[in-house]
């Protein structure tokens, strides 16, 4: 398999906290379809943009990806912290992984690719936010015990 075969069955990721900033969504998706070839398959949000539009909540869509919720069915008084965009006909399986959690602050998926020999492989896309009343050591929050 040649180099160019290689990089057409790695799968490249983004992740990207908009801040519940519908411009900053529509900026990124806006980037990401001016590319012939975008730079990215999968895009994991923090903090998406979550409004009612028609009596329906939802985000923003982009023509050509997949949106994935981190969880079936949102109540109306939920708003996810993680979603997933999939670039369309890239041969990229993504399930999202129901039977382990559903939770508006992660999702756990597996991907794989269409003609791949690997195994699919293991993606989550997490929203941890930090405490803003323990401000001491700023450090300390990010590291391990």
């Amino acid at each position: 398999m040649n180099q160019h075969q290689q990089q057409m069955m790695a799968i490249r990721v983004c992740s990207l906290n908009v801040n519940h900033s519908n411009s900053a969504t529509h900026a990124a998706m806006h980037q990401l379809s001016t590319h012939k070839d975008p730079p990215f398959d999968i895009i994991l949000i923090q903090e998406p943009w979550w409004q009612e539009i028609n009596l329906t909540f939802t985000t923003v869509s982009l023509a050509g990806w997949q949106v994935t919720l981190p969880k079936l069915n949102i109540d109306r008084n939920e708003c996810p912290r993680t979603i997933v965009y999939h670039r369309l006909g890239m041969g990229i399986n993504l399930m999202l992984r129901t039977d382990i959690a559903q939770d508006l602050d992660f999702m756990i998926m597996s991907i794989g690719r269409e003609a791949a020999t690997w195994a699919p492989i293991t993606l989550i896309n997490i929203y941890n936010q930090k405490p803003l009343a323990d401000n001491t050591n700023p450090t300390q929050g990010w590291m391990a015990d």
